[in-house]
């Protein structure tokens, strides 16, 4: 009879209306999926009746399909507005359930953990410092909101052009406070294990002997810094005791163990020997560690050679080869002037040749010398920095600082955060370095439509769904992440409203069904 046919038509058409209406319902709830009614034919149950006379007795609601198509992206002021572009979704903790979503609105709760609106948590895998996953075991993603402590600097590198045309200044010995003794200056900051800042001035200043450029280094103003350590080591012969007579059978001297000869000079009765003389003559004598020059009072000074070290003394003379002014002699080296880190020297096409520290000594590392810089802020130590000045040139141009770098900084308080592609969350902190913080995992299911939806933008897992296959943004079958967007619903609303029509109809359809039969009945009623 028609009633039956009726009823089941007015049940299905009545569900569709409720999924209709629940799709219209969430056309702007973020990350919402429509569903649609799936009907099928209902017939008796009939092992003799011929299939060609089967008369159906309704329909019914099959199941309730989701479509998982993607929706708009729309953009958001909120950093942790996270829209997923592809499939996948994203796994939280939900009071001790594990559920999944793609609504991806989300912030941080009193503890920095990254939630949702009812406090689900979001997960993920925790990073290394190199923002690598490093486990496969997910847990709840959270942004700390502590101070990033600081790193100690160990280095500077910077590279300048010193102007080769630039004279040797007018005023020595060399001031901070006097422009006149000194060619160019630049800043260069470092931080001590504290975090505090070191405000370095390096100053430059050109120096007598063709291609050299001596640098010197100020801390926080102009408070030079303390002597780097011992000066090339030198001696100088007492004007007194020069011109001398070479004595010994050899007719040399012994300079650090190396016998260098001497023409002898002048008239009888005496053959002596000028300062002159005896400098040409070790300056040409390879192996003796020395350079020799004659200073202005005619002494002859000898002055070590780098690589050398504090320590090193020249020893002049010897038991077999007689000796010069008077008697052997041994001469340490004296404290550098204060602010004195080093000397630059360039070859004649400008380029760096070698950066000596105090002592004459080249370090390990081309181009840099090793300068200590005296706790004043606590740290307990000094602070020690490479100074490397390896790219810096003495061209014929005005002085310019050409690059400058250093490892590093001071702490740091949370000022924001941003999240790639991959679902890499990294948190940007005031002193501008950015530190991986979490990886976003996503989950996806080898079938999606059968999850069951429990509300609150939730699905979670059956027995026909599978178990969740977790990885992470951009795998195989996972979306990229979007920060600052979300994910619009999709539903088409100009489908719904058709749809609508067509579900309202069908259901008045039906309700005339039931009002024809009911007409045949009374009209056999009244036989």
């Amino acid at each position: 009879m028609g009633y039956e046919q009726g009823l089941s038509g007015l049940d299905a058409a009545s569900t569709n209306l409720d999924v209709i209406g629940n799709n219209i319902a969430n056309s702007s709830t973020v990350g919402f999926k429509e569903g649609s009614a799936e009907f099928a034919s209902v017939f008796a149950n009939s092992l003799a009746q011929s299939s060609n006379n089967q008369v159906g007795i309704g329909v019914q609601v099959s199941g309730i399909e989701t479509s998982f198509t993607q929706g708009d992206i729309a953009t958001s002021p909120n950093s942790l507005d996270i829209a997923i572009n592809g499939g996948g979704f994203y796994e939280m903790q939900d009071a001790g359930q594990t559920v999944f979503t793609r609504n991806g609105q989300f912030t941080t709760d009193k503890n920095g953990f990254i939630v949702d609106a009812s406090g689900a948590q979001l997960m993920g895998f925790p990073v290394n410092s190199a923002g690598v996953a490093t486990s496969g075991t997910l847990q709840p993603l959270q942004i700390p909101q502590a101070n990033i402590p600081p790193q100690i600097s160990t280095f500077v590198k910077a590279q300048f052009n010193l102007d080769s045309g630039d004279t040797v200044p007018v005023d020595t010995p060399f001031s901070p406070t006097d422009p006149a003794s000194f060619n160019n200056q630049s800043g260069v900051t470092a931080f001590d294990s504290l975090g505090n800042q070191e405000n370095l001035s390096l100053f430059f200043v050109k120096g007598a002997v063709a291609g050299t450029w001596n640098v010197y280094a100020s801390d926080n103003g102009n408070t030079l810094l303390p002597s780097q350590g011992t000066g090339p080591v030198t001696f100088t012969g007492a004007a007194a005791d020069f011109p001398a007579t070479v004595a010994g059978a050899s007719g040399a001297i012994n300079i650090n163990g190396v016998n260098v000869t001497i023409p002898a000079t002048g008239t009888a009765p005496a053959a002596t020997v000028t300062a002159a003389a005896a400098a040409t003559a070790i300056n040409s004598t390879p192996g003796t560690g020395v350079s020799a020059s004659v200073d202005a009072a005619g002494d002859l000074v000898l002055t070590a050679l780098p690589p050398t070290t504090p320590a090193a003394v020249i020893t002049v003379g010897g038991a077999d080869s007689g000796a010069l002014f008077g008697a052997a002699t041994t001469q340490a080296g004296t404290a550098a002037p204060a602010g004195l880190v080093g000397t630059a020297t360039f070859n004649t096409n400008g380029t760096l040749t070698g950066f000596a520290n105090v002592s004459g000594a080249v370090a390990a590392t081309a181009g840099a010398v090793q300068i200590s810089i005296p706790d004043s802020t606590g740290a307990g130590t000094p602070l020690s920095l490479s100074l490397n000045l390896t790219g810096t040139t003495q061209f014929g141009g005005a002085f310019s600082e050409n690059g400058l770098d250093t490892d590093g900084f001071a702490t740091g308080v949370l000022t924001g955060n941003t999240t790639s592609a991959s679902g890499l969350i990294e948190g940007i902190y005031s002193n501008g370095q950015q530190l991986a913080l979490g990886q976003i995992a996503l989950a996806t299911f080898g079938d999606v439509n059968a999850l069951s939806a429990i509300g609150n933008n939730f699905y979670v897992q059956t027995n026909a769904s599978g178990q969740p296959i977790i990885g992470v943004p951009g795998d195989t079958n996972l979306g990229s992440l979007e920060s600052n967007a979300t994910e619009s619903s999709n539903v088409d609303l100009t489908t719904q409203l058709v749809d609508l029509i067509t579900a309202q109809r069908d259901y008045q359809a039906n309700a005339q069904t039931i009002k024809t039969q009911q007409t045949v009945d009374q009209t056999l009623f009244q036989l």
